[in-house]
């Protein structure tokens, strides 16, 4: 499946670890690879995506 989020094709793991982090609410650096920097709107994001109904 391919993440709107950082564009590129991941698995499951890869979609949930990227999930968790963008319903975090604090402005902690993520645990995701450095490149992937946290943004907002991450969260609205994620929603549009059509792999949101799997969570």
């Amino acid at each position: 499946m391919e993440c709107p989020i950082i564009r590129e094709d991941i698995d499951e793991n890869e979609c949930l670890a990227v999930r968790k982090e963008a319903i975090k609410t604090t402005k902690e650096k993520p645990v995701l690879h450095s490149k992937y920097r946290k943004i907002v709107g991450w969260k609205a994001i994620c929603k549009s995506c059509k792999n949101y109904k799997n969570w």
